[in-house]
């Protein structure tokens, strides 16, 4: 198929991710259409914005998700592994907010494309990493 031609072209590669809500409701599904819209803003070449919904995505999947919290000064080797999950929510939420923010370190922010695709793909892992409920 296409991932197969893509990978032909040398070290490129390409993959389809499939998320599969537990519950389709709640924060999940909030989740899930601010994720479509980001992909809908990222078509249309708007790139900021597309990552905005994806930060509005990311925060839904903080609330279904139930990790931990996490301070700076925690032992990383000692995180358990929804720490773990809940730093890299962190380092991408707070990647995906310069998007959203005019102060005076994000300013000056400009992104890609492919920034915003990142960004999106790692919210959509994100949501896939969710817990299913009761579990």
């Amino acid at each position: 198929m296409w991932q197969t031609e893509l990978e032909r072209l040398g070290t490129s590669f390409g993959f389809a991710l499939a998320i599969p809500l537990h519950a389709p409701s709640g924060a999940q599904r909030d989740a899930a259409v601010y994720l479509q819209d980001a992909r809908r803003l990222l078509h249309d070449g708007e790139f900021d914005k597309s990552i905005g919904s994806a930060r509005q995505a990311m925060e839904r999947i903080l609330a279904a998700a139930g990790w931990p919290s996490i301070s700076k000064n925690d032992d990383l080797f000692q995180r358990s592994q929804a720490q773990r999950w809940r730093a890299i929510y962190k380092a991408a939420f707070d990647q995906a907010s310069g998007a959203e923010h005019a102060d005076e370190v994000t300013k000056d922010f400009t992104y890609s494309r492919g920034e915003a695709e990142d960004l999106i793909g790692i919210a959509a892992s994100l949501l896939r990493a969710v817990p299913a409920p009761g579990l």
